[in-house]
């Protein structure tokens, strides 16, 4: 089942929508997705109405799936999934316009989402789950060090992200926006039980400022919140 429906999501194009049944779709060696839409035309990869669906990586040293590694992607959405397993659990490469909506993502070996090997930019990663992360353990690790990628004009909002403080992690942020990225709005999270603070957010260096509003934060193994600069942080808890 896996591979059928690694298979169909691959081949999906301009327009095009995988609705997925109920069911465990098994997968076991690196997989990268490239299908790619346009603005008119989105590509919807979905659970069906009323279906459970879980995707798992069983090989830990493969993530649960590479998004636009090969080539790039644009206007996707991912809603109501279960992703589990693997290394890193989803990472976005060369990607813009893309919609994480509604899943969940737990069991990895290393951080939940991440987006630190190419520029991203108009994301909206809204009313996820994100727990039990291994390795650095970010529940999102978005942008790179010292501003060599940045995400931009992104909204990270109504997500709930905790325990990544396990025994096995080393860092264990809840949400990281690293140095340079800019434009972005973080509001009304759900962030607890991380081992670095639940919120981490570097400077613009310079470009417009990142907003980080409405959060709860609690229950970190460092500093609640933690913001560099260039940023309107306001009604949090």
């Amino acid at each position: 089942n896996g591979a059928a429906l690694v298979t169909a999501m691959k081949t999906l194009t301009a327009g095009q929508k995988l609705s997925i049944g109920s069911g465990t779709y098994t997968i076991g060696n690196y997989f990268d997705l490239t299908c790619t839409g346009t603005s008119t035309a989105p590509v919807f990869i979905e659970a069906a109405t009323g279906a459970t669906v879980t995707f798992v990586q069983s090989n830990t040293g493969q993530n649960i799936m590479n998004v636009g590694q090969a080539s790039p992607v644009r206007y996707v959405v991912f809603r109501g999934i279960v992703w589990m397993g693997g290394s890193s659990g989803i990472r976005f490469y060369n990607c813009a316009q893309i919609w994480f909506d509604r899943c969940t993502i737990h069991g990895t070996g290393d951080a939940a989402i991440t987006t630190n090997t190419n520029n991203t930019d108009h994301f909206h990663i809204t009313r996820n789950e994100i727990y039990d992360t291994d390795g650095t353990g970010e529940g999102m690790y978005l942008g790179a060090n010292n501003g060599t990628v940045v995400m931009s004009e992104s909204i990270i909002a109504l997500n709930h992200v905790h325990d990544t403080d396990g025994a096995g992690v080393v860092q264990g942020d809840g949400i990281e926006l690293k140095q340079g990225s800019w434009g972005n709005l973080i509001a009304e999270n759900t962030v607890h039980a991380n081992n670095y603070p639940c919120i981490l957010v570097y400077g613009t260096a310079g470009m417009p400022r990142n907003i980080v509003e409405r959060n709860v934060c609690y229950g970190s193994g460092d500093n609640a919140m933690q913001v560099q600069g260039e940023c309107i942080v306001r009604n949090n808890l």
